[in-house]
């Protein structure tokens, strides 16, 4: 019997339905790099699609990115980042154009900066959001199940706490662990956090997948992105670690249960939306 007709014989059928379920209700992660509009013919018709922001290019290529995907008829979410909006005149130009292309959600992120402007974290750029009077109707926050190699845990579950009551929805970082991921939405909803969640998982094939993004990045940007996701690294590093289907098809208790209130997957696709939606296609066909 094969690995993946052992995992699908464990789960019940509502197990499955609901894995299916998350699995259509899909995120797709795109970087503001030159081939995302040829990776954007890969995505599925009206999909919602993030865009990320890169600390070295800034964030008008993510605005840009954002405006021409929502023009394409995608439903965009870009990514603000705290750290790499100078100050509140820029993020209000940011707003506006954000008006402009009828783009009403994005998700605020504290993001990474060797020289942080006004906001030193999401917390900061949120409250500055508020108080301009954004155009934006729903703001996304970051969550992190696994911990963060640079902030506290404790220092992460207070800013959450903080953040929760203006936001609409939580993204998480790339988890791996099943056990580890439940017991922190279970904190989460002890705390009367209930804010839909969508967890985010990687799909890309290999570490392959990473040295061709480094090729587009440049090696100082690829060993920066290594030691901010050393995880990832790590299960890159052997063989199959890249995929997720382990952890998709273990959530199956917690899918099944929709007042758990797990919306669905956030696929970071490093830029290969074709083979991350190769492979999504491939789980979906084996579940049904």
């Amino acid at each position: 019997m094969s690995r993946w007709a052992r995992r699908l014989g464990y789960m019940t059928d509502a197990e499955r339905a609901g894995v299916g379920r998350l699995l259509r209700e899909v995120r797709f992660d795109l970087l503001p790099l030159e081939n995302a509009l040829q990776q954007a013919d890969y995505l599925p018709e009206a999909a919602e699609v993030a865009v990320t922001a890169d600390p070295v290019i800034g964030m008008q290529p993510t605005i840009e990115l954002a405006t021409e995907l929502s023009r394409r008829g995608f439903a965009v979410i870009p990514h603000l980042a705290a750290q790499l909006v100078a100050n509140r005149a820029e993020l209000t130009s940011y707003l506006d154009q954000l008006d402009e292309a009828g783009i009403s959600r994005a998700l605020v992120v504290g993001g990474v900066s060797d020289s942080p402007g006004e906001f030193p974290d999401a917390e900061a750029l949120i409250a500055a959001i508020v108080e301009i009077g954004s155009p934006l109707s729903e703001i996304g926050i970051a969550g992190y199940p696994e911990g963060h190699h640079l902030i506290p845990q404790e220092s992460l579950d207070r800013s959450l706490t903080k953040k929760a009551p203006t936001a609409a929805w939580i993204t998480t970082q790339i988890c791996f662990d099943v056990a580890q991921t439940a017991g922190w939405i279970n904190d989460l909803r002890s705390r009367q956090i209930d804010l839909p969640i969508w967890l985010g998982v990687p799909a890309v094939a290999d570490v392959t997948g990473l040295m061709s993004l480094g090729m587009q990045v440049g090696a100082g940007r690829s060993l920066q992105f290594m030691f901010e996701h050393p995880k990832l690294v790590t299960r890159l590093l052997r063989p199959g670690g890249g995929r997720a289907s382990a952890l998709i098809l273990g959530l199956g208790e917690w899918a099944a249960d929709e007042g758990r209130n797990v919306a669905g997957f956030h696929l970071f696709t490093y830029n290969q939306v074709g083979a991350a939606e190769r492979w999504r296609q491939s789980l979906l066909a084996r579940l049904s």
